[in-house]
């Protein structure tokens, strides 16, 4: 059992069973198995794209922000120890641009992969 979108495009998700989904070849739209690789390999992408930015989420607040923070910290930055400037305020800027590039990089996944809900 899962959700996907329902056949019309009108943005109304549908719960489809596993005997549903076994008993159709192609969807309304005259998609097949090359639809349903496309997703996979959407999904795929999806996947990595998130995997990569919660990896530089960890390093950029547990890394630099804990384990790096002595030697960081005899490196001044406006007058702060950077170790402690990076741990307050540093890893927070790089959340926020993070949340910027994932939203910049899945619109760029939704126009290769045709999911995008451009009118």
């Amino acid at each position: 059992m899962y959700i996907e979108p329902s056949r019309g495009g009108n943005g109304v998700l549908r719960v489809v069973t596993d005997n549903e989904h076994d008993n159709e070849k192609h969807d309304s739209n005259g998609h097949g198995a090359a639809h349903d690789e496309s997703n996979e390999a959407y999904w795929r992408a999806n996947l990595k794209l998130g995997a990569l930015l919660l990896a530089i989420w960890f390093l950029v607040s547990f890394g630099f922000g804990i384990l790096l923070v002595e030697p960081l910290n005899r490196i001044s930055f406006f007058g702060f120890k950077l170790g402690f400037w990076w741990a307050q305020q540093g890893s927070i800027y790089v959340f926020i641009a993070l949340i910027f590039v994932y939203a910049w990089a899945m619109k760029r996944l939704d126009r290769r992969y045709d999911v995008h809900e451009d009118e």
